[in-house]
């Protein structure tokens, strides 16, 4: 997304797994996000859940978007996954602090 209101990264350091996360962001709400995702199965499926998700929330609804909405969403991952799919939130949760450290710039 070239137009990326907030960017955000997470990197798994046990597995490698990394997410980058971008939004953007229209009054407060999450207009758009998009993703690009290295890493396992588990992985690219939480970045693409955390991405539907967070679309259409508020700025604090999207910030609340943690690993166990996730899972669920997924309707579920194995239990050695559920790490890989912590990164997507994160990397979330670090683009719209990116995104609100350019509304105070």
């Amino acid at each position: 997304m070239d137009d990326a209101d907030g960017r955000g990264e997470a990197i798994n350091t046990a597995c490698s797994d990394q997410v980058t996360m971008m939004v953007r962001i229209v009054n407060g709400v999450v207009e758009d996000a998009r993703f690009q995702t290295q890493g396992c199965a588990a992985a690219i499926a939480a970045a693409g859940a955390t991405t539907l998700l967070v679309m259409g929330k508020t700025v604090e609804e999207a910030l609340n978007i943690d690993v166990d909405q996730v899972v669920e969403y997924l309707e579920g991952l194995p239990e050695a996954k559920i790490g890989c799919s912590v990164i997507a939130p994160l990397a979330l949760q670090r683009a719209i602090g990116d995104w609100k450290s350019r509304q105070s710039g």
